[in-house]
């Protein structure tokens, strides 16, 4: 079974995952503190670095805060080779942006060490601006012996530009094995040819077709080992110390797969390329580009990976049934191509917003039975929990309230504040969908309340309302819903109450809205209808 948590990753590593446990951690460290989906409200306005700009630093963590993670970093069960490494970063760098960044995610590297099974593999992606910090840390922890590849990934081209660099196109991936057991999956070692590709054979010049149209070149059968005499005689007419014993060879001829150019020349073998395991993987990898700018916008998450790139991490890795840990879980593209690639996940994400997204990322791809196959755990599963989470966080409470009628986030600093989060509903079957708006309230709802929410709706032409409260509403907010009126939905002539309220213990009893099935939030490749989203 696989498990999705809600909460901070040192907290979930030391507390919910098991030593030795885990086959492969992916790891792409957090860039940005303000990122939405995997950053807490609390932490707005606090930035790490964004890989995605020209520029390496921009808006950082001050210097207070480096110095409150610094300090957080060196806890008492560090290992000493650690400390040493944090504090040498930090006399190199200085206290200021960059050395934030490493100290406040090498303080996990310990308990991303100890979940590893001893022939598992970390690979932790970032960029090669601080892939040195990086690498003096993690020697730190798995030794300097168990350091097995810097691959460079190209993930886009760009022209060069009059700057002082020239430009930034790669990120480095760091690859340490937990012991010398970790071994890769060979035979994931080879990336697939696409032999029609019509440059092909511009780039391999080597090849040649045979009468029917195959490719293929021509292979040394000279043994490189010339002290084996066992395997030296005469075959055509040439004497040599051959790759092969005498029957293969023979054979090998007889099958038409051995060529001789002319008499007395030496024989070589014909290699065919639809026969061959693929070219190669090296530490340079050019074949997979970045995701594209229209996918990054449909999940409205920025920096993901994309799926090709994981699929080769996890494959060169793992074998299938594998366990996979991402403890930066982010918008879920580990934990998806583990699914698809019938790896078990452990994803961790510390916001209510970024669990959601996940979660609706797997639906989407794979029915909502893929719910049976994943435990989400950290969220509120009763009364008690919730008023917890509420106090603890009411932004995450009201994020979690979202998730509960598969309700995205509505950012309140960039527009009306009459509501918190919206659910789009499908008012046809050509894609032409409306909006439910959302206020979640922790208090008692009064008439007030529903006014306000009636005149949002009005005003951004939403097809209903629904409060999501803690308390009882009193009866003037009753009798004020009451005669707020229906939506007659187009599509199908049910009517639903404009504006409804529904208490959070409702939602833990699975109680939900009178609405129509609303379609999967955060992904918006289907059309809205007109205003619904002014």
């Amino acid at each position: 079974m696989s498990e999705l948590y809600y909460g901070d990753a040192f907290d979930v590593l030391s507390e919910k995952i098991s030593d030795e446990s885990v086959d492969l951690v992916y790891l792409d460290p957090q860039t940005r503190f303000n990122q939405a989906h995997n950053i807490s409200p609390e932490d707005r306005g606090r930035d790490y670095i964004d890989r995605s700009s020209d520029s390496l630093l921009g808006e950082l963590m001050p210097e207070a805060d480096s110095k409150a993670v610094y300090r957080a970093s060196l806890v008492d069960n560090a290992p000493e080779p650690l400390k040493t490494s944090i504090e040498t970063i930090r006399v190199i760098a200085g206290e200021g942006p960059t050395f934030s960044y490493i100290a406040s995610n090498a303080g996990i590297f310990p308990e991303l060490y100890r979940t590893l099974k001893p022939a598992g593999f970390l690979v932790l992606q970032c960029n090669p601006a601080v892939s040195h910090y990086f690498r003096l840390t993690l020697d730190a922890v798995f030794g300097q012996t168990n350091f097995r590849n810097e691959i460079v990934w190209k993930y886009l081209k760009r022209r060069p530009s009059q700057t002082l660099h020239v430009p930034r196109n790669h990120d480095a991936i760091l690859v340490y094995g937990k012991t010398d057991k970790a071994i890769w999956n060979r035979d994931a070692l080879f990336a697939a040819r696409d032999i029609n590709d019509s440059s092909f054979e511009y780039k391999h010049k080597g090849y040649r077709r045979d009468e029917e149209g195959r490719l293929y070149r021509h292979v040394s059968l000279v043994n490189p080992n010339p002290n084996r005499e066992n395997y030296s005689y005469e075959f055509l007419g040439v004497t040599r110390v051959w790759r092969w014993a005498k029957e293969r060879m023979e054979s090998a001829y007889n099958s038409g797969l051995i060529e001789q150019r002319a008499p007395g020349s030496v024989p070589v073998l014909k290699q065919y390329i639809d026969e061959s395991r693929g070219e190669a993987i090296d530490e340079i990898w050019t074949d997979i580009p970045g995701a594209s700018y229209k996918e990054a916008q449909r999940l409205g998450y920025p920096t993901q990976k994309p799926a090709e790139l994981l699929a080769r991490i996890i494959s060169m890795t793992t074998l299938p049934g594998g366990m996979v840990l991402d403890p930066y879980a982010g918008e879920g593209i580990t934990v998806d191509v583990a699914q698809d690639l019938s790896r078990r996940w452990i994803g961790i994400n510390k916001t209510t917003q970024g669990i959601a997204l996940i979660d609706t990322r797997l639906r989407h791809k794979y029915g909502e039975e893929a719910r049976d196959h994943y435990n989400i755990v950290g969220l509120p599963h009763d009364l008690n929990s919730a008023r917890a989470l509420l106090a603890n966080s009411p932004a995450e409470f009201e994020r979690w309230c979202l998730m509960q009628v598969d309700g995205q986030f509505h950012d309140s600093r960039h527009g009306d504040r009459g509501f918190d989060g919206i659910i789009r509903i499908p008012l046809d079957h050509n894609g032409v969908s409306q909006r439910i708006l959302v206020s979640v309230k922790a208090g008692r709802i009064k008439k007030t309340h529903i006014v306000e929410l009636e005149r949002a709706v009005r005003k951004h032409r939403a097809a209903m309302g629904i409060i999501i409260t803690m308390d009882e509403p009193d009866l003037s907010a009753l009798d004020a819903m009451t005669n707020s009126g229906v939506f007659n939905h187009p599509g199908t002539g049910v009517t639903y109450p404009k504006i409804q309220i529904i208490k959070v213990e409702q939602l833990l009893q699975n109680q939900r809205p009178e609405m129509p099935t609303p379609l999967l939030p955060y992904f918006q490749e289907i059309p809205r209808s007109r205003g619904s989203d002014s």
